[in-house]
């Protein structure tokens, strides 16, 4: 990992899921797009609205879902 590239923690309702290696200061809709395209987390998002975002920038983001 160099050092325009960050960590950031992928949580679901506060639970972590997935540990992703991404370019430094990407924005929140970027990140979203990502977890979006990855089958994985987008299986967290299936049928589901999301009622939060907490984003903190170069670290993670938690989306709350119902």
């Amino acid at each position: 990992m160099n050092k325009d590239n960050v960590k950031f923690i992928i949580k679901f309702n506060g639970k972590n899921k997935k540990i992703v290696v991404l370019k430094k200061d990407i924005t929140e809709d970027l990140l979203l797009n990502k977890i979006k395209e990855d089958n994985k987390l987008n299986h967290y998002l299936n049928n589901k609205n999301i009622q939060k975002k907490i984003f903190i920038p170069n670290k993670l983001i938690n989306i709350i879902t119902n």
